[in-house]
C-alpha cells in the first residue's frame, strides 16, 4: 500500500499555488517561470513530453542540475513523436543521468 505524505496546504498556497488556473503561456502567463519555480521546490520530478529540442532543454538544464545536487529524483519520458526529438537533446539529457 503506498504511503502518502500529509500536505501542508498553507505552505503550498504560499509557495507555488496560484489558484485553479490553466497556464496558457504567452507574455501574460509564462509557463517557464512556473516550471522553474516548481523544479526549484520539488523533491521529486516527473516530466513527460512528446519531443525535446536543445533550445527547450537549455531553458531547464541548470534548474534540473540544481535539483540533482539536492538529491531530487528526476524521471523524464521523451517520445519520438513525428521524429521531432533531437538526438543532440537526448545526449544532453544523458549527461544529467551521468551527473546523478
Amino acid at each position: 500500500m503506498p504511503s502518502y505524505k500529509k500536505i501542508d496546504f498553507l505552505a503550498v498556497q504560499n509557495s507555488l499555488y496560484q489558484g485553479h488556473k490553466l497556464t496558457s503561456g504567452g507574455k501574460d502567463d509564462p509557463l517557464l517561470y512556473k516550471l522553474i519555480q516548481a523544479i526549484n521546490y520539488a523533491d521529486e520530478i516527473e516530466i513527460s513530453v512528446s519531443f525535446i529540442q536543445p533550445s527547450g532543454l537549455a531553458l531547464l538544464f541548470d534548474p534540473l542540475v540544481d535539483a540533482l545536487a539536492r538529491n531530487v529524483n528526476i524521471k523524464i519520458l521523451v517520445s519520438d513523436y513525428l521524429y521531432i526529438t533531437s538526438p543532440v537533446a537526448l545526449r544532453q539529457l544523458k549527461t544529467l543521468a551521468d551527473i546523478s
